[in-house]
């Protein structure tokens, strides 16, 4: 990814002199998949090391094509995800940062779902024409619920101490509902940072248990529970301080999203709020968080 561009460049791409469409349609096709196949291939878990690995022994360790792998690492290296001196090749400082699993900020999870909303786009064309969704969550197995979950993970870690920070909590606030919380890092962030706070995660079932093992990983027990409900269809039994509606209401549409805060209302203490942070789109066609 380019970070800085000179004068010309900019000039260039004001002023769509540059031909967009080659790389929106393209290149960023090339460089996503040469990502994906990376992390899938476990071609990233070989560079891990301080040491530069050669292509000899990446070949070895992954068993894929020697050619193969050099057109990878190639895209790699032009990402600067990846560093090459010769034959021999290791994760950048972006590399790492982003793909070493002891770095606490890697996205691997999250090239992952990407590489599964690939394969779920091939059939965009049709989706449009007959109206239906790409893939609904209800047909998710096992393991692409795994893939979703860890992704979600990658990517509240990033922004969790961040977004909670950002939270006029009240002396009076001691109880959260995470609708449609699934991992519930917000949640216990918010528990971490207010004194007697305690939590709750409403969710699908199907991430039960793997919410469950990280509120044991993160040693939250005691202030965090997981509730399997669906939040659309089933009501809400509590009374709460406050509400965070997180990644969610994009995903539905607005008679549904009205619907679901009405429900959440009723469900508001006195003095209560709900919190909610999505992406947004205003009529400019500039995103707002």
């Amino acid at each position: 990814m380019i970070h800085r561009f000179s004068f010309i460049e900019k000039i260039i791409l004001r002023f769509d002199i540059f031909p967009h469409p080659l790389v929106d349609a393209f290149l960023n096709v090339i460089a996503g998949r040469a990502l994906q196949v990376a992390v899938a291939m476990g071609i990233v878990d070989v560079l891990e090391g301080e040491e530069r690995v050669t292509l000899k022994e990446i070949q070895h360790r992954t068993g894929a094509d020697r050619e193969g792998l050099r057109a990878v690492l190639e895209v790699l290296v032009g990402l600067h995800y990846v560093e090459k001196r010769g034959d021999a090749y290791r994760l950048s400082r972006r590399g790492r940062k982003f793909f070493h699993r002891a770095s606490g900020t890697a996205l691997r999870s999250v090239i992952l779902f990407a590489e599964r909303i690939f394969q779920d786009f091939q059939h965009l064309e049709e989706s449009i024409r007959s109206g239906k969704t790409v893939k609904e969550l209800e047909t998710y197995d096992a393991g692409e619920w795994r893939i979703f979950f860890g992704a979600m993970v990658d990517l509240a870690r990033l922004q969790a101490k961040e977004v909670v920070r950002k939270i006029p909590f009240a002396k009076t606030h001691k109880i959260v509902l995470d609708v449609g919380g699934m991992h519930g890092l917000y949640a216990m962030e918010s528990c971490r940072r207010v004194d007697g706070m305690r939590a709750e995660i409403v969710d699908l079932p199907a991430v039960q248990r793997m919410a469950e093992d990280l509120i044991r990983n993160e040693q939250m027990e005691g202030r965090v529970r997981f509730i399997a409900r669906n939040f659309l269809t089933e009501p809400f039994t509590g009374m709460y301080d406050v509400v965070f509606l997180f990644s969610v209401i994009h995903g539905l549409t607005p008679a549904v999203n009205e619907a679901l805060v009405k429900n959440i209302h009723g469900h508001v203490r006195p003095g209560g709020m709900v919190v909610v942070m999505d992406q947004f789109t205003d009529f400019g066609n500039n995103s707002d968080l």
